[in-house]
């Protein structure tokens, strides 16, 4: 799950107060159906900004992964790490801009039986 916060700046979809309450419902279904939460942010201390405090107080368990800027999560070993040890066989993305955060990875695409998102994720 990746809502990075100075990235929620490109949405317009929704007034600036609408997008954080969103992100955060989102983030809340996650612990009301206990599924597994693996988070991360890309280039967090640059453009991309941090996770709100919101989501990570949520999760203080969660492994947070910080990415150096790659785009797709899953080239980086650590992230791609903490999903595989969560030992579930499906996966539900979540980020804010669906054309960059939802497109399906080629390396993905064996999963594509298995993954799921929620368009609404964007918020």
């Amino acid at each position: 799950m990746g809502f990075d916060l100075h990235l929620g700046l490109t949405v317009h979809d929704y007034n600036p107060t609408e997008f954080r309450n969103n992100i955060i419902a989102h983030s809340a279904l996650a612990k009301l159906f206990d599924i597994p939460i693996v988070l991360t942010t890309s280039f967090e201390t640059g453009p991309n900004g941090p996770l709100p405090k919101e989501i990570t107080q949520m999760y203080p368990d969660a492994p947070l992964i910080k990415r150096n800027g790659e785009v797709d999560a899953w080239d980086n070993s650590d992230f791609r790490k903490a999903v595989e040890a969560t030992g579930k066989s499906q996966i539900i993305l979540a980020g804010i801009t669906t054309d960059v955060c939802m497109y399906l990875p080629p390396h993905l695409v064996f999963l594509s039986n298995k993954l799921r998102w929620n368009p609404e994720s964007k918020c």
